[in-house]
């Protein structure tokens, strides 16, 4: 009597739980349209990140500037925009061509150098995630 009833309340939570997964995949269906893996999940999450507000500030700023004329970027009257920055805890890379002339404190430059996205003199709208340091960062 006891192993049957063990017998079937392990298999009641067994249909319950693999009911719960299969309408989590469900809704995650519904919601992307195609039936995710956990990478391809994690990795939407991961490279569609949402700029906040300050980063897309600073974008706009330093492609404004980038466009009309670059060599601004590494002006001391700039640098005191940079500092705004990344007091806001961002993280700013200045680059010119394949060379990094400046990177906020916290980034590693060999691993910047890896994993930026290569220069287009006709693109400077490049935008996506890099990985640095263990973290993510939106460009």
């Amino acid at each position: 009597m006891r192993t049957q009833f063990l017998v079937a309340f392990l298999g009641s939570l067994f249909v319950i739980i693999c009911s719960m997964v299969a309408i989590f995949w469900m809704l995650l269906f519904a919601i992307n349209g195609q039936a995710s893996s956990p990478v391809q999940l994690y990795k939407s999450v991961t490279q569609q990140k949402q700029i906040t507000y300050d980063e897309q500030e600073a974008l706009v700023t330093f492609r404004k500037i980038a466009k009309e004329n670059p060599d601004d970027l590494l002006k001391p009257s700039i640098q005191h925009s940079i500092d705004n920055y990344e007091m806001k805890g961002l993280n700013i890379v200045i680059r010119k061509q394949g060379d990094i002339l400046y990177h906020s404190p916290d980034l590693v430059v060999k691993s910047l150098l890896v994993h930026v996205p290569k220069f287009d003199t006709d693109n400077i709208y490049t935008q996506g995630t890099i990985e640095n340091k263990g973290s993510f960062f939106a460009i």
